[in-house]
């Protein structure tokens, strides 16, 4: 196992955890005892009935999608040749525009700090012309991190150069292809002495088979010399691995839903009383409750009460209300600056708007990997490159809502203290969702606990 391998093996749960965060109650329900661990001498059908009581309350994505609110709540800053905006309605040959892709890249840095883009242009048969070929086109696609397996830098002239990227892929994109359940497609992206090739290479579990022969892409009738392959992480446009940015908030909320679960099962076993019988010597006897039917006893000193529990579980409830703030606290840390000291009133400014924050360092890198991209992009459809620019919006609060006012209004809708119309209106009178947005989306949004993540 090479090193790559080492590092993806050891940040891939935490890749699962993240995901299954955002995407909400049904697939945390799905994860079992890996986020809700049995209790000493519990059933499986008494866990699965305590599992589905259990809430579990996505602190997560909320934050996940107030965080890309506020990066997109202006548009997109992009500077490209009149000719490519049309063509930029359709990134990904899909009918994906640019901006969506963005907010796609946006999440995958979110939740898991790290994904790449590939540019890749129509696979055009060998004696056909590009202009003969009606549908041949440049595009971009989106890998999620755990797609991006193995991958290697050779030196050139001191230069760090990317020369190999393994990346897994759906098999379903692979129709002509007859696949054992077991197996796993990849396409291998090459620097060779000829320039860059695919492969896309099937791993079996006798060893991997290419299928088909090299890929050779090409720009303008020419080979490249490099891999148009464009990581994005955290801070860095590099293939190292990263942790997820929202780690610990995400820890946080698996805490609390664990802490609700004792909550909601000492709920559940307080409100159902327990019916206790004295002096009973019948004791083959059917007890009946309720309904029209009697019990009748033998003993005239037998006697019945039902016992239930009342305690209100204080301790419980404010760890769990305690837990709510420190994760609005932890989602609003995004927004903190990353520098000590005296500030001057430049500095502040700064501060306030989120210039200086972990958020405002992803937009920065998100920024440059879809300039790249972008530019990778236009050269190929042959377009000019040299002055193409993107940028995501840096200003993520405007001077007349402080950080400290964030993160008490998030707490306070954490907490359910707040109406998430309210939440609503005071950001969105401080400018903090996209122009195009209605409360109505956003909350959508949020309820569906997550999407297509």
């Amino acid at each position: 196992m090479t090193a790559n391998k080492d590092q993806y093996g050891a940040m891939a749960s935490r890749w699962k955890m993240a995901r299954d965060a955002a995407a909400g109650e049904y697939e945390v329900h799905n994860g079992g005892e890996l986020y809700l661990p049995k209790l000493t001498g519990e059933k499986s059908e008494e866990y699965e009935k305590r599992k589905k009581r259990t809430p579990f309350f996505n602190a997560t994505w909320r934050t996940i999608i107030m965080l890309r609110g506020m990066m997109f709540r202006r548009d997109p800053s992009a500077v490209v040749p009149p000719q490519m905006v049309d063509e930029l309605k359709n990134i990904d040959n899909t009918g994906m525009p640019l901006k969506t892709f963005a907010q796609e890249l946006s999440l995958e840095a979110l939740i898991v700090g790290r994904s790449g883009v590939l540019v890749d242009y129509t696979q055009v048969k060998e004696g056909v012309t590009r202009a003969d070929a009606t549908n041949a086109r440049a595009f971009m696609r989106l890998y999620h991190a755990e797609n991006m397996l193995d991958w290697t830098y050779t030196n050139d002239n001191g230069m760090k150069v990317l020369s190999m990227v393994s990346l897994a892929e759906d098999k379903a994109d692979h129709p002509d292809i007859n696949f054992d359940e077991s197996d796993q497609v990849k396409r291998v992206l090459r620097l060779t002495d000829a320039g860059y090739i695919q492969q896309v290479i099937v791993a079996t579990k006798d060893g991997d088979v290419q299928v088909g022969g090299d890929i050779n892409p090409k720009m303008n009738s020419q080979s490249l010399n490099f891999i148009p392959f464009q990581p994005i992480g955290v801070d860095s446009l590099q293939m190292k691995i990263e942790v997820p940015p929202l780690i610990d908030l995400i820890t946080m909320n698996f805490h609390h839903y664990r802490q609700t679960s004792s909550y909601e099962h000492g709920c559940y076993l307080s409100g159902l009383p327990t019916l206790f019988i004295y002096g009973n010597s019948d004791d083959e006897k059917t007890i009946q409750l309720g309904g029209s039917s009697a019990n009748s006893f033998t003993n005239p000193e037998t006697k019945a009460e039902f016992v239930e529990v009342s305690s209100k579980f204080e301790a419980l409830e404010n760890n769990i209300t305690k837990k709510e703030h420190q994760m609005a606290v932890l989602g609003a840390r995004m927004l903190e600056s990353k520098t000590a000291g005296v500030e001057s009133a430049e500095t502040w400014e700064r501060k306030q708007s989120g210039e200086e924050s972990v958020l405002s360092d992803i937009a920065t890198t998100l920024s440059g990997g879809m300039t790249q991209s972008l530019k990778w992009y236009a050269e190929w459809q042959g377009h000019a490159s040299e002055d193409i620019l993107y940028n995501l919006n840096r200003e993520f609060l405007p001077f007349n809502m402080t950080a400290q006012q964030i993160t008490a209004m998030m707490a306070a809708h954490i907490q359910r203290g707040i109406s998430y119309d309210t939440l609503y209106y005071n950001f969105d009178r401080a400018g903090l969702y996209p122009p195009e947005s209605t409360k109505e989306t956003e909350k959508g949004a949020i309820d569906d606990g997550g999407g297509e993540i």
